[in-house]
């Protein structure tokens, strides 16, 4: 295939696609295992084309026959949508049923998955792979995303890893600016609050410590790293509270002792 955009069908974009997830699409996809890095970088570079700077990645991606339209409508408008649902109402259905609205399994091949299980009780995913209709990558992606969201919980990417570990190479700029990046993508990512509310504790800033530990403890109370997050932030600012007390009790004692 040539290295070039092919020219778009103007019925194929009529509707233009946002970004709802809080990763980009293509590392999603990456990710997912349903494109290769080297692909992404290509579709960003074939972004600059006179022309096509209006085209969105995905686009792109399906226009190269890399990866179906359908699939990247799912990711780019239903996925964080279904992730934030799961959070809410802890009902998740069925992975085949995300992996066919995703336009990744077809009806036949769904039924005929089912049709396995009945005899063997595999799991579902596994018998996927199995029959070569899907990557263990990508049966592996979507295991984590939803049980993940049903459980309430942030799955990682890599700006907070690497803000932790600048975190325990006191590299707190660094750490802060990867934190930073998280909530660009995810301003709900109870997480990177909670590593910034331990990053402005450290600089001693504690009223801005004590806003990020606020929005921690809203997006993701049940975290256990926030939970500890804020025994350190009241470990942290106690002693500072009992001077204040101590410093007020003295000065209204020598108030007595002048006016008593």
């Amino acid at each position: 295939m040539s290295l070039s955009v092919v020219p778009a069908q103007p019925q194929q974009f009529q509707q233009s696609i946002k970004l709802h997830a809080a990763l980009p699409l293509g590392q999603l996809l990456v990710q997912a295992g349903l494109v290769s890095e080297d692909q992404v970088q290509l579709a960003l570079q074939n972004q600059s084309i006179p022309g096509y700077e209006d085209f969105r990645i995905g686009e792109i991606l399906a226009l190269r026959g890399w990866i179906k339209q359908e699939t990247c409508d799912f990711f780019a408008i239903r996925w964080n949508n279904i992730l934030q649902s799961l959070k809410i109402k802890n009902k998740q259905k069925k992975i085949g049923y995300y992996l066919l609205e995703a336009g990744l399994l077809t009806e036949e091949q769904v039924t005929s998955i089912l049709r396995i299980q009945q005899k063997n009780k595999k799991l579902f995913g596994q018998i996927a792979v199995t029959q070569g209709y899907l990557k263990q990558q990508t049966v592996d992606f979507f295991v984590k995303y939803l049980s993940s969201a049903k459980r309430n919980e942030i799955v990682r990417d890599d700006s907070l890893e690497r803000a932790e570990r600048y975190f325990k190479l006191r590299d707190l700029q660094g750490a802060m600016l990867e934190l930073r990046e998280v909530l660009r993508r995810d301003g709900n990512n109870g997480m990177a609050h909670a590593w910034l509310t331990r990053i402005y504790l450290e600089q001693g800033q504690e009223s801005l410590a004590k806003v990020h530990l606020k929005q921690a403890i809203a997006l993701s109370p049940n975290q256990k790293f926030v939970k500890d997050t804020k025994k350190q932030f009241f470990a942290a600012a106690l002693p500072s509270t009992s001077k204040l007390r101590t410093e007020a009790k003295s000065a209204q004692r020598g108030s007595w002792l002048r006016f008593g």
